[in-house]
């Protein structure tokens, strides 16, 4: 192929990135995680296969949204390390609906509330829960909110682990899978 013919690099966010150096990481994880800071987020590390931060992390508070200082985040703790992105100052909320010591989406319905998440950004959880994002009320201080909503219910508006990170539910590997576009569309 010559000068002439040669094609453009593809560019968009989304193509996967292929390994090229040992300094040089691919990982989806990564991809997702750029995509939720070009969307006004702090990400933040957790420890592979679970909700919780690295040792000698500081977890939420560790949250960025530097692309460099993240990567180096990554190139620490390693490219298939789940994230959770930090709600503070975000606006926005997240709607915990359990599915394992409690149902709580039998929890809604005993209380008389009908979920329907056809126009809402959520996520499903490894146990099969639900993480539904909701866009705070102007106003309304996110602190101020009840937090422990009903057995199995919790809103959440400090931190959240996010799609697509993997958990080892009784020693098998479950994704967060994320429905209904950016969490920043609401």
């Amino acid at each position: 192929m010559n000068e002439d013919t040669k094609k453009a690099l593809e560019t968009k966010f989304g193509d996967r990135v292929q390994e090229t150096n040992k300094d040089f990481i691919s990982s989806d994880f990564i991809i997702k995680s750029h995509e939720l800071i070009e969307q006004g987020f702090k990400v933040y590390l957790l420890a592979q296969g679970t909700n919780s931060p690295y040792k000698n992390s500081k977890g939420h508070l560790d949250a960025t949204n530097n692309v460099r200082e993240l990567t180096d985040m990554f190139l620490k703790y390693g490219a298939n390390s789940n994230i959770a992105i930090s709600l503070v100052d975000t606006g926005v909320a997240v709607l915990d609906i359990d599915r394992h010591a409690t149902n709580g989406f039998q929890s809604l319905m005993q209380s008389g509330h009908t979920l329907n998440l056809d126009n809402e950004v959520w996520e499903m959880t490894p146990r099969s829960g639900a993480h539904v994002f909701f866009k705070i009320p102007d106003g309304v201080k996110a602190d101020e909110l009840k937090h422990n909503l009903m057995a199995g219910v919790e809103l959440l508006t400090s931190h959240v682990t996010v799609a697509p990170s993997v958990k080892l539910v009784d020693g098998t590997e479950f994704e967060y899978r994320h429905f209904g576009g950016d969490i920043s569309e609401w």
